[in-house]
């Protein structure tokens, strides 16, 4: 928060739908069938599902492809639903007026239509990958246990831990960066500025002049009212210098800024999981083909 164009309107509507879904995994809710929520932003998420699936699950391959990097194909497309739970960290970032362009795209709570239709088109895009690589190998060397072989490992990276432990991960680091982020100096800047009369509290006055001079209108997604409403936790129609703290905090939060972070960290782990997946099946898929062997 360097400047005072840092206050950003959120959409309140879909703040709390994310506040809703963190509570639903954090007690592990999983009732994906409960579909009764509507999307506030249809627009953004259809634009962030497109997205998607051009550069993971189009383009990404098909460079793949070209430069005949197999070894990485094999392990990449089975697991692209890792690459949907990264980006959706939080919802995902704003860009070019769309919000949250990622909160429905691969969630295990979902409560929308939407949403479903999201997870369950990613994990058909993950299980052809799957039985392509399978069928590509029985194919290839004219045997269906060396094939079969290759479930035994990418079942395991791909279906079985991969998602936990990515979400693990970047919450862990997002605690972290949360309880670290050193905000005194950017606060009192900014209360500074709002503060106009150099008391305790910012009226609704005061904000709506400050944003106002700074060239804001009520035209936009959400009113200075709604923003008002927003900050005001404790609803006594003031705001105090700890709820405007917590409020820059949260915007921090939820800045793209620290988006780019966490799901840096959440590729970060998902490539290593990839390169795990692609040396196991190189050098310790005969194991599984010697244990079908055995058994069969």
């Amino acid at each position: 928060m360097s400047n005072q164009n840092n206050i950003n309107i959120t959409s309140i509507d879909e703040d709390n739908i994310k506040k809703m879904i963190m509570k639903q995994e954090q007690n592990h809710n999983r009732d994906t069938f409960n579909l009764h929520n509507k999307i506030t932003d249809l627009k953004s998420n259809i634009f962030g599902t497109f997205i998607y699936i051009i550069i993971f699950v189009i383009f990404i391959p098909f460079l793949l492809i070209k430069y005949k990097m197999y070894e990485i194909l094999i392990p990449y497309f089975p697991n692209v639903d890792m690459i949907a739970t990264s980006l959706g960290y939080n919802g995902g970032p704003n860009i070019y007026g769309f919000n949250n362009i990622w909160l429905y795209l691969y969630n295990p709570s979902n409560s929308t239509v939407f949403g479903y239709i999201n997870q369950s088109m990613i994990n058909y895009f993950a299980l052809v990958g799957a039985t392509g690589v399978i069928a590509y190998n029985t194919h290839k060397f004219k045997n269906w246990r060396k094939g079969w072989s290759l479930a035994f490992i990418m079942m395991i990276t791909t279906y079985l831990a991969p998602d936990n432990i990515i979400v693990s991960i970047q919450n862990y680091f997002a605690n972290i960066l949360s309880t670290n982020y050193d905000s005194e100096e950017k606060v009192n800047k900014l209360w500074k500025l709002y503060n106009k009369n150099r008391n305790h509290h910012i009226t609704k006055s005061q904000l709506e002049n400050t944003l106002s001079s700074m060239g804001y209108t009520n035209k936009r997604q959400h009113s200075i009212e709604q923003l008002f409403i927003a900050i005001d936790a404790d609803k006594n129609k003031l705001i105090s210098f700890e709820e405007f703290e917590e409020f820059l905090k949260a915007e921090y939060l939820q800045s793209n800024y620290f988006y780019l972070i966490i799901v840096s960290i959440g590729l970060l782990t998902a490539t290593i999981i990839i390169l795990i997946e692609a040396y196991l099946i190189e050098y310790h898929g005969w194991r599984f083909e010697s244990m079908i062997e055995r058994l069969i």
